[in-house]
């Protein structure tokens, strides 16, 4: 029995939620277009009085997003690489000194 994929729309794009690489690639790219003025609202609202300007950005916090791009990267990597995680930390080499 196949599952059926589970579709979202982020940024526009339909991604199935199952595949890490793809989520991860339609996250980046959202927070791209956020960093870049993309997916901002003005709004302007006129009285006799004032004119007032407001900037809206659609979307969740930043903090949020970048959470959310870490866990799909982790995801696709370990798909990726057989599970196999990436050294982040790298030690110094042991050497000898001649003198």
């Amino acid at each position: 029995m196949s599952e059926t994929p589970n579709i979202v729309v982020i940024g526009g794009q339909p991604v199935d939620v199952s595949d890490p690489c793809a989520r991860y690639l339609a996250l980046y790219a959202y927070r791209m277009r956020l960093a870049t003025g993309g997916a901002v609202e003005e709004i302007e609202i006129r009285s006799p009085l004032t004119t007032r300007r407001t900037k809206f950005s659609a979307g969740s916090k930043p903090a949020d997003l970048d959470d959310l791009l870490d866990e799909a990267k982790a995801e696709c990597e370990a798909l990726t690489n057989g599970g196999v995680k990436r050294r982040t930390r790298f030690a110094i080499a042991a050497r000898s000194r001649p003198y």
